[in-house]
C-alpha cells in the first residue's frame, strides 16, 4: 500500500516531495521520485510484498517506462511467470513491477490481466504520456485536477491542494448531493477543480490534452447463469476460497478486521481453514450500549475458530479525537462506522500491516433488506387491491405507531414515487423538508437524477440488481471504500476487501437476483455456501447495520462541539446553510422533539471538513 502523486507537463522536485509528504501516512516506510521529461512523480511506501527491494518507481528494462502505484496485485506470481516466459527480466521480487511488464507487452488493455486493488501511473518516456489507472471497483482512490495544461493527481486531495492553481471553491452541486447522501458520488468532489478517476477507467495525458476511457463495468443479468440454488453456492464457494487465498499473499503479518456479521466471519473462516492461528479485531463501545457495536457475536465468532482475539472499547472524549478523524477522511463523509474503524484499525495496526475485511459483502450478495423490499413494492404497486389494502393497513394504525419508522417504509414501498425517489427515501441522511429548509430546492432532484441515470445505465429492469448497480457506482466506492482506505491508511495499514474481488463480483452478478435478496433473508447464497464452517449464531443472524451511538455522542461527548461548530461566526459566514434552519435541528434534537441524529452528523462532518480544508474554500462560494 502507498500513496502516489504527481505532475505532468512541469518538472517540479520540491512541488511533488511536498505532494508526497502529505500522503506520508500512507506509506511511512520508503519513498521514491522522478523528475525529468517534463513530469514529476512520487510515492510513498507500506512496505508488503518484497519489503526489502520493490522500491518505486520501477522501470522497463529498456528505462522507457516506469511506475508508480498504490495497492497490490494478487496475481503477480501468475503474469510473472508467463512474462518471463515472453522474455522479460526482472529486478524484484514484488508485485508492482508486473505492472510496467504487463504495460510493455500489452499496452493500456494490459490493465484486464491485473487481479487487485490498485491505482497507478505510467510514464512512457518515447512517446511522453502519461497513464492514470484505477482499479474495477474503486477500491483505491485517485484524484486529479487540471490547470491550464499541466495535470496534477494524488491519492488524496490533501496532495492536491498543494499545487499551485487548484482552486479550493466548492461545487455546490456536490454540497447539495453529499447532503441527501451523506457522501460525494464520484467523479465529483466536494471541490470544483478536483475529480475522482471513476473506478474502472483510465486516464491518458498528452500534450496538455487529457483523455478518460472506461475499461471494466459490473454487467448484472438475471438468469444469464442457468445454475440451481446448491451449484451456484458450490460455485460461489469455490470463488470465495481462491479469492481469500490471493488475498493473504503477504510477507508481513495479517489479520481480521472482526465485527459480528456473516461477511467477516466467513473470511475468517476461509483464513482458519488454511491451519493460521487467524489475528482478529474488534471495536465496541462503552456496557450501556447494549445495542451498539459488534462485541459479543464477534467473540462468538473468535471462539469458534480460536484466534488471536483483541478488542479495543470506545469510551469518553470523542470530541478530541473527531476533528482528526474527519481530516484523515480527506473528504466530507458522514458515515459514523468511520469512527468505530478508525479506532479498531489504530488496534490492528499494533500487530499487523495487513488486514482482511468484509466489506463489499453486501454490494456482492443484495445483502441490504431494502432491496429485497423495494422489489416487493414493486409487486404490490402492480396490484392495485395490494396497494389500497396496504394504505388502509397504514390508514388504520394507532397514532403512537403510525408515525414510527416501519409505517413509514411501508408508505416507501407502496407509494406512487419512481424507484429512484423510493430508494433515496430508504437511504438519505435527511428528510427531503429539512434539506429544503437548509438549503432550498434542488438539493435532493440532482440526487434523484443521477439515481434515474444509474438506474437507466443498468438497464435490468429488475429493482434489485438496478439498485445494486446504483450501490456499486456510489455508495460503495465513495462511502465504504472511502472509510476503509482512509482509516486503515491513517493508521499506516493495509486493508484488503477479498469480497470485492472482481471474478468473484462478475460471477455473483451472473445468477438471479432470487439468489441474492429476500425480504425476510438476505445472503442466502453465503449462508448455504459457508454454512457447514460457521457458527450457528452467525448462520441465523440477520443483516443489521453497524449501529453506533449516535444520539449519545451527540447529546454527550459531541454535544458542545456539535453546537460551537453549527453556530460558530465562520460557520454562518459562508452562507451554505440557512443559520434558522441549523437552530431548528439543534433544539429539537436537544429537547428531544425530534430526533435529527444523522441530519446533524452530516452537518457537523461537513463543517469540521471545511475547517480542515480552510475557509478561502467557503469564501470562494459567495
Amino acid at each position: 500500500m502507498c500513496g502516489i502523486v504527481g505532475l505532468a507537463g512541469v518538472e517540479e522536485a520540491a512541488l511533488v516531495r511536498r505532494m508526497a509528504e502529505a500522503v506520508a501516512h500512507r506509506g511511512p516506510d520508503g519513498e521514491g521520485f522522478f523528475v525529468g521529461d517534463g513530469v514529476s512523480l512520487g510515492m510513498r511506501r507500506l512496505s508488503i510484498i518484497d519489503p526489502t527491494g520493490s522500491d518505486q518507481p520501477l522501470w522497463s528494462e529498456d528505462r522507457q517506462l516506469l511506475t508508480i502505484c498504490n495497492g497490490e496485485i494478487y496475481n503477480y506470481r501468475q503474469l510473472r511467470s508467463q512474462l518471463e516466459k515472453r522474455g522479460h527480466g526482472f529486478r524484484t521480487a514484488g508485485d508492482a513491477e508486473t505492472i510496467v511488464h504487463v504495460h510493455e507487452e500489452y499496452g493500456d488493455a494490459g490493465v484486464h490481466l491485473l487481479r487487485g486493488m490498485f491505482a497507478y501511473a505510467i510514464w512512457d518516456r518515447r512517446q511522453r504520456r502519461l497513464l492514470l489507472v484505477r482499479d474495477r471497483l474503486g477500491i483505491k482512490p485517485l484524484y486529479y485536477a487540471q490547470a491550464g495544461a499541466t495535470l496534477a493527481f494524488a491519492s488524496e486531495v490533501t496532495a492536491l491542494l498543494a499545487v499551485p492553481g487548484v482552486s479550493r471553491a466548492l461545487d455546490v452541486e456536490a454540497l447539495h448531493r453529499y447532503l441527501t447522501l451523506g457522501y460525494v458520488p464520484g467523479p465529483a468532489t466536494m471541490l470544483t477543480a478536483v475529480r475522482k478517476l471513476p473506478p474502472g477507467h483510465w486516464l491518458a495525458w498528452q500534450a496538455g490534452r487529457v483523455e478518460i476511457r472506461r475499461y471494466w463495468d459490473l454487467v448484472l443479468d438475471d438468469g444469464a447463469r442457468r445454475l440451481d440454488t446448491r451449484e451456484a453456492a458450490e460455485a460461489f464457494r469455490e470463488q470465495l476460497e481462491d479469492s481469500v487465498a490471493h488475498h493473504q499473499i503477504s510477507d508481513v503479518p495479517l489479520g481480521v478486521l472482526l465485527s459480528g456479521g456473516i461477511d467477516s466471519a466467513a473470511v475468517t473462516a476461509l483464513l482458519a481453514s488454511g491451519g493460521r492461528r487467524v489475528k482478529t479485531f474488534t471495536v465496541g463501545f462503552e456496557a450501556d450500549d447494549s445495542d451498539a457495536g459488534e462485541l459479543a457475536p464477534a467473540r462468538r465468532v473468535a471462539r469458534h475458530f480460536d484466534t488471536e482475539h483483541h478488542e479495543i472499547v470506545m469510551g469518553s472524549g470523542l470530541a478530541d479525537v473527531l476533528p482528526e478523524i474527519v481530516r484523515r477522511q480527506d473528504e466530507p463523509l458522514a458515515d459514523p462506522a468511520a469512527v468505530a474503524t478508525f479506532f479498531v484499525c489504530r488496534l490492528a495496526a499494533r500487530s499487523v500491516k495487513v488486514v482482511l475485511t468484509g466489506e463489499g459483502g453486501d454490494e456482492l450478495l443484495g445483502g441490504y433488506p431494502r432491496y429485497g423490499w423495494l422489489q416487493l413494492g414493486e409487486q404490490l404497486r402492480r396490484r392495485t387491491g395490494l396497494r389500497a389494502a396496504a394504505r388502509a393497513l397504514l390508514a388504520s394504525l394507532p397514532p403512537t405507531v403510525a408515525h414510527g419508522r416501519i409505517p413509514g417504509r411501508l408508505g416507501t414501498l407502496v407509494g406512487p414515487a419512481a424507484l429512484e425517489d423510493r430508494h433515496l427515501d430508504w437511504v438519505a441522511t435527511m428528510s427531503g423538508d429539512v434539506q429544503h429548509a437548509l438549503v432550498g430546492d434542488g438539493g435532493r432532484v440532482s440526487a434523484v437524477a443521477l439515481v434515474r441515470e444509474l438506474v437507466g445505465r443498468s438497464g435490468t429492469g429488475n429493482p434489485v440488481h438496478d439498485l445494486m448497480y446504483v450501490d456499486v457506482k456510489t455508495w460503495l466506492p465513495d462511502d465504504v471504500l472511502v472509510k476503509t482506505d482512509r482509516m486503515s491508511m491513517a493508521a499506516s495499514l493495509e486493508a484488503r476487501v477479498p469480497l470485492l474481488d472482481h471474478r468473484l463480483m462478475e460471477f455473483t452478478a451472473s445468477l438471479p437476483a432470487s439468489m441474492k435478496a429476500g425480504t425476510l433473508a438476505t445472503k442466502a447464497l453465503l449462508r448455504q455456501a459457508l454454512g457447514r464452517d460457521l457458527p450457528a449464531a452467525s448462520r441465523r443472524r440477520r443483516k443489521r447495520a453497524f449501529l453506533v451511538p449516535l444520539r449519545r455522542w451527540l447529546g454527550g461527548d459531541l454535544r458542545e462541539l456539535l453546537h460551537d461548530s453549527l453556530t460558530s461566526a465562520a460557520a454562518r459566514s459562508r452562507g451554505l446553510l440557512r443559520p434558522e434552519a441549523v437552530a431548528r435541528l439543534l433544539h429539537e434534537q436537544r429537547t428531544g422533539r425530534h430526533d435529527h441524529g444523522r441530519a446533524l452528523w452530516t452537518l457537523l462532518c461537513l463543517e469540521l471538513w471545511l475547517t480542515t480544508v480552510g475557509d478561502a474554500a467557503a469564501a470562494a462560494h459567495d
